[in-house]
């Protein structure tokens, strides 16, 4: 008899080994999956292009176009709070914050993305409709050239977003002969142009020497 309960012990302690070393086996079959904090992710372009009236919606489907970051799609979000979108303006940069989804298996976290603000611009040579000849005077000057120029009502637009271009070569006073010339550029600020335009004068008739 006791012979037959030693070994009906050894059995269940076997048994229950077996059980417990079954029970640790599955709890590691389905390990916490390793998440990576937004702002340590490497490769990712974190400057987008921004656009007039720009929102924030626009700025994360910008952001995840962009071929560097397509493996976020699905993975972020819009942080809330209006603080972390501000729409960028002709002067600075704006931002948009993300944060990972409450759901990703992936990522935890946030980011901020800056917003470059650049306009559509069309180069002088390419506008429609400008008047590109004025008339010449009699010691006309570069300065004189471009009002003229500027008040003429079809190049109205081109007001305080032009300048003569530096350097000699660039104006041409007309003469009995000949007539003038005068080269504009996009000033540096401008919002709306690039390039440059050269605008002809027209040569003086003999009453405007």
């Amino acid at each position: 008899m006791r012979k037959l309960l030693t070994i009906l012990g050894a059995v269940g302690l076997t048994a229950t080994s077996t059980a417990t070393v079954v029970a640790c086996g599955d709890g590691n079959k389905n390990p916490v999956p390793e998440t990576i904090e937004l702002g340590s992710v490497q490769g990712l372009d974190k400057t987008i292009t921004g656009s007039e009236e720009m929102t924030a919606a626009d700025a994360l489907n910008a952001f995840l176009a962009i071929a560097a970051n397509k493996d976020l799609e699905d993975q972020v979000q819009v942080k809330e709070g209006e603080e972390n979108f501000v729409a960028p303006t002709t002067e600075a940069a704006g931002k948009l914050v993300i944060i990972a989804k409450t759901d990703s298996t992936k990522y935890t976290g946030e980011l901020t993305i800056t917003i470059d603000y650049k306009a559509d611009t069309i180069d002088l040579g390419s506008v429609q409709g400008l008047d590109k000849t004025i008339t010449g005077s009699g010691e006309m000057t570069a300065a004189d050239a471009l009002n003229a120029f500027l008040a003429i009502a079809a190049n109205k637009d081109l007001e305080d977003q032009v300048q003569v271009k530096e350097g000699e070569e660039n104006f041409v006073a007309p003469t009995t002969e000949a007539a003038g010339k005068l080269v504009i550029v996009a000033k540096t600020d401008s919002t709306k142009y690039t390039g440059e335009l050269e605008i002809i004068i027209s040569a003086l008739s003999g009453s405007q020497e």
